[in-house]
């Protein structure tokens, strides 16, 4: 199993491991759709933090692409001791069906030496939004391989207008019920839950209050939802995981306080070039508007798909 595995991490680095240690999904190729524009394929990171000293954190996300320009491959870079010298500790593998939609995502830690966890997407009929998605956990505390399929837990969604309605479930908990709430322009503004402090209220923890009008980053993945990668496609500590990508950029996020009174935390600049897309974002923020101790800088690289012949 260990020669496997280390197998399966050799091809990872090079194109996405199409074997791994669970039958591979997916059935026969359909044929090529309609073809994008652009695809986001590097996001690089620095994170820099004043608290009297400087301390500069940097990582880089790479993606790699299929011949349908579907994401297979996310490699991700990063190194605490030395931000110059960056190796590659997680890879996210994902895998389509025939129609072309993400039905399992393998992540493999290089640190482990093994698939650390995996998510499969359930969809009903042809919908191209899962309607369950199952999240499993295969490792222990230590980090020793669990066996499939681990400790699981699954979300099941309910898509609204302008509410997706999530409940889990797990191992050790049942029916947490959460609402991802969206602006009438697709822009995703905050999630709520009901609190036991609440007295069974919905109650909120953050809210992004301004957008842009450019298209988001993570639009140029060529996918309809946010599932499909384990390992934070941006790594940006105010990216949420949400079930459905919002349109554009935003440029203001608040925090709610325990009386569920706002506060401005953060307020994001956005570059864009030439072309229309997203190539910067910075974000100074400190503790509910106190100095800046922390400022976000990331880049974004993208490669223009080539018109069909």
């Amino acid at each position: 199993m260990k020669n496997l595995l280390s197998a399966c991490l050799s091809v990872l680095l090079l194109a996405g491991c199409t074997g791994g240690i669970w039958p591979e999904p997916g059935t026969p190729k359909p044929e090529t759709p309609e073809q994008p524009g652009w695809l986001l394929t590097k996001v690089t990171k620095r994170l820099k933090y004043d608290w009297g000293y400087v301390n500069i954190t940097k990582t880089v996300d790479e993606y790699l692409y299929n011949e349908h320009h579907k994401p297979i491959v996310h490699r991700y870079y990063s190194n605490a001791a030395d931000s110059n010298n960056l190796i590659l500790t997680e890879v996210d593998s994902l895998f389509y069906d025939s129609q072309q939609r993400v039905v399992q995502i393998n992540r493999f830690s290089v640190s482990l030496n093994h698939v650390s966890s995996l998510r499969k997407l359930i969809y009903s009929g042809s919908n191209r939004l899962p309607h369950r998605v199952e999240q499993h956990t295969l490792h222990d505390s230590l980090g020793n391989p669990r066996p499939y399929p681990g400790y699981l837990y699954h979300y099941d969604y309910t898509y609204q207008d302008s509410v997706v309605i999530q409940v889990a479930n797990g191992n050790d908990f049942s029916n947490d019920t959460a609402k991802y709430h969206y602006n009438a322009s697709g822009n995703y503004m905050f999630y709520d839950y009901p609190s036991w402090n609440a007295g069974g209220a919905f109650v909120k923890e953050h809210e992004f209050s301004g957008y842009d009008n450019a298209p988001n980053p993570a639009r140029y993945f060529n996918l309809e939802h946010g599932f499909a990668f384990i390992i934070d496609d941006v790594r940006s500590l105010f990216r949420f995981y949400t079930p459905l990508v919002s349109k554009n950029n935003w440029t203001s996020f608040s925090k709610y306080t325990s009386s569920q009174l706002p506060r401005p935390y953060v307020v994001r600049t956005v570059v864009v070039n030439g072309d229309g897309l997203v190539v910067e974002t910075n974000s100074p923020y400190g503790d509910f508007g106190n100095r800046p101790y922390t400022n976000e800088h990331i880049v974004y690289e993208y490669e223009q798909i080539a018109e069909a012949d």
